[in-house]
């Protein structure tokens, strides 16, 4: 993804799992994880021959230990529908609940890792997990 100039993001879940796990020290499970690209080409690109659609527009594929889904920026559905600006900013409002209105924007695509968080930390400190 990154020889392709590709910036990617991660979302949902994994980052809300990994969020959970610093604010009530214990682990927490996550089914996939949810990758989030933008750039000049396409994820399908970038991803193996093994990558299969998925329903919702993006595309699974099973690594070694986890299942990774992936999608192109501009497919979000609530960016989609509504001609949303496609920034990663708004990516979070667009989440299903608050606590996974968050995404974790990795060093690997960006100059330093860092974390947008639109509701998810305030929601997990309120809720029981």
């Amino acid at each position: 993804m990154q020889s392709l100039g590709l910036e990617a993001v991660v979302f949902g879940g994994r980052t809300r799992d990994r969020l959970a796990e610093h604010i009530h020290y214990r682990h927490f499970r996550s089914r996939d994880i949810d990758l989030v690209t933008h750039g000049s080409v396409l994820v399908e690109q970038a991803l193996p021959s093994s990558a299969i659609r998925n329903p919702f527009g993006g595309f699974g594929i099973e690594v070694s230990t986890i299942h990774l889904d992936s999608w192109d920026l501009s497919n979000t559905f609530l960016i989609k529908r509504h001609q949303l600006p496609v920034t990663f900013e708004l990516l979070p409002l667009t989440a299903d609940y608050n606590v996974n209105a968050a995404l974790f924007k990795p060093m690997q695509f960006f100059k330093y890792a860092s974390l947008l968080d639109s509701g998810a930390v305030s929601s997990l400190q309120t809720q029981d997990w």
